[in-house]
């Protein structure tokens, strides 16, 4: 569930302008987490 968590956190993030450069990488990797949950 910590994955799943931490999509939804990320998700908010990236609905941010000023944050959406330093997630545009990590977002990739997200799908990955979701997964191995």
């Amino acid at each position: 569930m910590v994955p799943a968590l931490l999509v939804l956190f990320r998700l908010i993030l990236f609905n941010s302008d000023v944050n959406m450069d330093l997630l545009e990488e990590p977002v990739v990797r997200y799908p990955v987490y979701a997964s191995a949950d």
